[in-house]
C-alpha cells in the first residue's frame, strides 16, 4: 500500500508541475503569435511612414523646382527688380513674452516685357498668379489689395518659429494618386535685403564706398550715435569666418543679443561678382536695358558731345530745364562740360561752341574804372584821360587755384566834351597776370591803365561830362589760362556825372557785385553773369563797393532785395561770409585796403578736381537754368534770373524741375563709373531690406562736407534713422523703387503733393531736407549744398534693386482620402541663381543659369 500511495503521490506531483508548464507554453505561443502580428503591423506602419515621408520629400522637391523656375527669369537679368510687399493686414506680429516680434511680408520680382512694353510681376510665393503692371511705376498699393482680396484667405504659415514668417498657398502635385494627395507651398525671402555678415562692419565709416563700411551697432541699441568702443558687432565681426548661419550668432552673443541681429544678417551671400550696370526700365529711357555709359571714360576724353547726346536721347525733356537760358547756348552741353570740369584734375574751363563748363577758376565779382583828367595840351588842342581798371576775382570753390587771368574791359561809356561832342573810351585788353587764390578767396587786382587822348574845341573846357543818361552796354571778358570763362552778357550800367581836371577830381564808375536782385531771381552769383540777359546796376564806389568779401552795399536800405548778396537766399543755401570793405572815399585805392581774411569753410561751391568717387557727386555742378522763384510753385522762366543753384541730387528737387524727365537725379540712371573692386561686393536691396537694416545704412555715418556746420551724425537723434527707414518703406509700399533716381524721392507720404511754398516734414523728400531732423538737432538753414547732398552720396553707393541670392522655405504634405495630414516636411534652402558672364561682367545670352545651393536644412 505504501508503494501504491507513493506512486500515486508522485503522479500527482508530476501533474501539478505539468499544468503551469502547459499554461506557460501556451502563453509563450500566444506571445509569439501576438509579437509576430505586432512586428508585421509595425513593419507595415513603418513602411507606410517611410512612404509618406518619401512622398513629402517629393512634394518639397516639387515645390523647390517650382520656386526656382519662378525665380529664374528674375535672377537671369540685371535689369529686373526684386521687392517686397508687407502683409496688408498684419505686417508685424508684436512681441509676446519671450517671443520676439515677427515680420510678415511677400517678395515679388519684376522684369520688363519688351514685347508688351510693360512690367511682368512675378510673386515669389506659391499659389499667387503673376500679373502685368504698366510701363512706368509698379503699383504696390494695387498688389497689396490683390493679396488681401484674392490670396490671403488661402495662404498658410509654414513655420511658427521663423522671425520672418514664411507663408504660401498649397499647390497640389499632379502625380498624386487616388489614395493620397501630395502638395507643397513655398515662400521666398531676398537675402540681399539682409546685412552681409562676412563683410559688414569690417571697416570704419569713411566715404561709404562699399558694404564693408555698413555698421550695425544700432541693432543692439537703436539710440546709439556711434559704435561703442566694445560692442556686440565687434564680437560678431571677429568670429564671422566661423559662422555659417544666422542662428550661429547665438553661440557668440547669447540668446538675447542674437535675437536682435539674427533676422537681419546672412552668412551665405555670394562671392564678389563683376556686373555691368544697366539703364533701368520704367522711365521711358530710349536705352533702357542697355549698359549705362561709362562717365569716367567720357570725362577722361573730355567728350562733351557724347555726354550731351546720351542725355538728350534718353531724357529729351531735360533740356527744357533751361528756362530762359540763352538760345545761342546749348544747355545740355553746358551741363556736360561742367560734369567734365568738376571731375578733371585741372582748374580750367571746358569751352566750345555754345557751352562753357564751370571749374574751380575765379569769376569777376566786382569791377570799377577810375577816371582821371590828367592833362590838357593846348598846342595840340587835346586832353588826356587816364582810366585805371580794378577787378575783384572770387574763387567760389573749396579748392586753392593758381593760374593766369586776363581781362578785356569793353568800356562803351562815353565822355562829352563841350563843342566837340561825345567820344567813346573803347575796349582795352590788359596783359595777363598770374594769381593764386585760396578757397572762397577774393583777390583785388589793378588790371592796368589806359590813357585816352581826345580833341578839344576852340575854348578849353573846365568840365567834362559823362552822358546825362546812364549807359548799359559796357561789359568785360575774363580769360582764365587763355580760355573765356566770364562775361556780362546783359551789359554793365555806367552812370552820369562830371569830370574835372586833377587827381583830386577822380571819378569811379563800376559795379559792386554781379547781377543781383533777389526779387527777380538774381542772386549775385558770378557764375551766372555769362547768361543773365539784363544789365548790372552801377554802384557808388565810396559806400557800395565791398572789396575782399561778400557784397554788402551799405548805402542801400536794408529792405531792398539788392542790398546784400546773401547765400541764405540762394536756392542752394550757404553761409554768409564776412562782407567786403567799402572804400569810403574816392581817394582810397582798393588795393590799399586791409581786406578780410578768406573763410574757406564757407565756400559756396564744392569741386572734386579728381575722379568721381560716387556718381551722385555730379549734384554739385552749377546749373545755369534761368527761372524766377525756381523753388516755388510760382516759378517762371526769366532771362533776368540765374545763379545760386546746382543739380539737386541728394536734396529735394526744385519746383521748376520736379517732374519725371526733368529731375537732375535721373542722370544717375544713365551713367556709371569705371568699376572698382568694392563695386563687385553684394549690396543691400533697398526694396526688400527690413526697417532695422535700413537704419543701419546711415548708422555712424559722419557728414563733414559742410565744415562750417561741423560733423553731423544723421542718427544723432533716433528719429532720424527712423524717419529714413519709414520714408523708404512708405515709398516702396506705394511703388517699388526702380533705380537710384527714385531713392532721391523717398518721403513719408509719397501719395501727397509737396508743398513747395511751405515745405512739410511728411511730404518733403528725406535727403537734403532740414525737416528730416528733429528740432533738437536740425541743421541751420545755411546748411550748404555739399553738406545737404552728402548723405545721399554715401547711401547710394550701398544699395541695389536686384538680387541673385534667396532664402526659400518649402513645405510638403501628404494627405489621405479624408484630408488628414499623414506626411509632412519643411525645409529651408539658400539658393544662388547666377547667369553666365563675360570678363566685363555682362550676362552672356542663351547660356544656362548656374544654380548653387549654399545652405539646406530641415526645419
Amino acid at each position: 500500500m505504501k508503494t501504491k500511495k507513493r506512486f500515486i503521490s508522485q503522479i500527482g506531483q508530476q501533474r501539478g508541475f505539468a499544468l503551469p508548464m502547459t499554461v506557460m507554453a501556451i502563453a509563450g505561443m500566444m506571445l509569439f503569435v501576438v509579437g509576430s502580428l505586432s512586428v508585421f503591423t509595425l513593419e507595415r506602419k513603418t513602411a507606410r511612414s517611410y512612404s509618406h515621408a518619401a512622398r513629402a520629400e517629393m512634394a518639397v522637391e516639387s515645390g523647390l523646382a517650382d520656386a526656382i523656375a519662378t525665380l529664374s527669369p528674375i535672377a537671369a537679368a540685371d535689369d529686373s527688380l526684386v521687392f517686397r510687399v508687407d502683409d496688408p493686414d498684419q505686417p508685424l506680429i508684436e512681441a509676446v513674452g519671450h517671443q520676439p516680434s515677427r515680420e510678415q511680408f511677400f517678395t515679388f520680382g519684376a522684369r520688363f516685357d519688351l514685347q508688351r512694353q510693360q512690367w511682368r510681376v512675378l510673386p515669389l510665393v506659391s499659389g499667387v498668379k503673376e500679373s502685368h503692371a504698366g510701363d512706368r511705376r509698379i503699383d504696390g498699393v494695387a498688389l497689396a489689395h490683390s493679396l488681401r482680396m484674392a490670396h490671403l484667405p488661402t495662404i498658410v504659415s509654414m513655420n511658427r518659429y521663423d522671425r520672418n514668417v514664411p507663408r504660401g498657398a498649397w499647390v497640389d502635385v499632379p502625380e498624386s494618386s487616388a489614395t493620397h494627395t501630395m502638395r507643397y507651398a513655398w515662400w521666398v525671402e531676398d537675402l540681399s535685403g539682409r546685412l552681409d555678415g562676412m563683410r559688414a562692419g569690417t571697416e570704419p565709416r569713411r566715404e561709404a564706398l562699399g558694404p564693408q563700411e555698413i555698421q550695425y551697432f544700432t541693432l543692439f541699441d537703436p539710440r546709439a550715435q556711434s559704435k561703442p568702443a566694445v560692442s556686440a558687432q565687434d564680437r560678431l565681426v571677429a568670429q564671422r569666418t566661423s559662422l555659417k548661419t544666422p542662428a550661429g550668432t547665438r553661440l557668440v552673443l547669447g540668446e538675447v543679443d542674437a535675437a536682435q541681429v539674427e533676422p537681419y544678417i546672412s552668412y551665405q551671400l555670394p562671392a564678389p561678382q563683376r556686373r555691368v550696370p544697366l539703364i533701368p526700365h520704367g522711365f521711358g529711357y530710349a536705352d533702357a536695358g542697355r549698359p549705362a555709359r561709362n562717365l569716367s571714360d567720357l570725362i577722361a576724353q573730355g567728350n562733351v558731345d557724347e555726354i550731351a547726346a546720351h542725355i538728350d536721347r534718353n531724357l529729351p525733356d531735360f533740356t527744357n530745364r533751361r528756362g530762359a537760358f540763352p538760345a545761342s547756348e546749348d544747355y545740355t552741353k553746358t551741363i556736360a562740360a561742367s560734369i567734365i570740369d568738376f571731375a578733371d584734375a585741372d582748374h580750367d574751363a571746358t569751352v566750345g561752341s555754345g557751352y562753357r563748363g564751370v571749374d574751380s577758376y575765379p569769376f569777376v565779382n566786382e569791377l570799377f574804372d577810375r577816371y582821371e583828367w590828367v592833362s590838357t595840351d593846348l598846342s595840340q588842342r587835346t586832353l588826356t584821360i587816364r582810366i585805371s581798371t580794378y577787378v575783384e576775382l572770387w574763387n567760389l570753390s573749396q579748392q586753392s587755384v593758381r593760374g593766369t587771368f586776363q581781362l578785356t574791359n569793353i568800356n562803351r561809356h562815353e565822355i562829352v566834351i563841350p563843342l566837340v561832342g561825345s567820344r567813346p573810351f573803347g575796349t582795352t585788353t590788359f596783359p595777363a597776370q598770374s594769381v593764386s587764390i585760396p578757397p572762397n578767396g577774393f583777390v583785388v587786382k589793378l588790371c592796368g591803365e589806359r590813357e585816352c587822348v581826345f580833341p578839344i574845341g576852340v575854348f578849353p573846357p573846365s568840365e567834362l561830362n559823362f552822358p546825362a543818361t546812364a549807359t548799359t552796354t559796357s561789359s568785360f571778358e575774363l580769360l582764365w589760362n587763355g580760355r573765356l570763362v566770364d562775361t556780362a552778357r546783359g551789359g554793365l550800367q555806367r552812370t552820369a556825372g562830371n569830370l574835372r581836371g586833377g587827381a583830386s577830381q577822380r571819378k569811379w564808375k563800376g559795379n559792386g557785385s554781379p547781377a543781383h536782385d533777389h526779387s527777380i531771381g538774381q542772386h549775385g552769383d558770378p557764375r551766372a553773369s555769362h547768361y543773365i540777359n539784363t544789365w548790372v546796376y552801377a554802384n557808388d564806389y565810396d559806400q557800395n563797393s565791398n572789396w575782399g568779401g561778400r557784397a554788402l552795399k551799405r548805402g542801400v536800405h536794408s529792405s531792398r532785395p539788392f542790398r546784400e548778396v546773401s547765400l541764405l537766399h540762394w536756392p542752394d543755401r550757404g553761409w554768409n561770409s564776412t562782407p567786403g570793405i567799402s572804400a569810403s572815399r574816392d581817394a582810397v585805392l582798393p588795393t590799399a585796403l586791409n581786406l578780410p581774411a578768406n573763410q574757406p569753410q564757407m565756400a559756396p561751391a564744392w569741386m572734386a578736381n579728381r575722379p568721381l568717387q560716387s556718381l551722385a557727386e555730379i549734384g554739385h555742378i552749377f546749373d545755369p537754368a534761368q527761372w524766377r522763384d525756381v523753388e516755388l510753385s510760382s516759378f517762371a522762366a526769366d532771362a533776368r534770373a540765374g545763379g545760386g543753384i546746382t543739380l539737386a541730387i541728394g536734396r529735394p528737387e526744385y519746383a521748376a524741375f520736379d517732374r519725371e524727365g526733368r529731375r537732375a537725379a535721373q542722370l544717375l540712371d544713365l551713367f556709371a563709373l569705371t568699376p572698382k573692386p568694392q563695386d563687385d561686393l553684394p549690396r543691400i536691396n533697398i526694396n526688400t531690406a527690413s526697417r532695422e537694416v535700413l537704419r543701419c545704412l546711415i548708422a555712424g555715418q559722419e557728414l563733414s562736407r559742410d565744415p562750417q556746420l561741423g560733423p553731423i551724425f544723421p542718427p544723432s537723434h533716433q528719429a532720424v534713422g527712423d524717419r529714413f527707414a519709414d520714408a523708404v518703406i512708405a515709398t516702396r509700399n506705394r511703388a517699388p523703387l526702380r533705380s537710384i533716381s527714385d531713392l532721391n524721392l523717398i518721403r513719408l507720404h509719397p501719395g501727397q503733393m509737396r508743398n513747395y511754398n511751405n515745405p512739410q516734414a511728411d511730404t518733403e523728400p528725406f535727403f537734403g531736407s532740414r525737416l528730416s531732423y528733429p528740432n533738437s538737432s536740425q541743421p541751420e538753414d545755411s546748411w550748404d549744398d555739399a553738406g545737404r547732398e552728402e548723405l545721399f552720396q554715401r547711401v547710394s553707393s550701398l544699395v541695389t534693386f536686384q538680387s541673385k541670392t534667396f532664402r526659400i522655405v518649402v513645405a510638403g504634405q501628404v494627405l489621405n482620402q479624408a484630408g488628414a495630414v499623414i506626411g509632412r516636411k519643411v525645409r529651408e534652402y539658400v539658393i544662388e541663381i547666377a547667369p553666365a558672364r563675360d570678363e566685363q561682367g555682362a550676362i552672356i545670352p542663351n547660356q544656362p543659369l548656374q544654380i548653387r545651393t549654399l545652405l539646406m536644412r530641415n526645419l
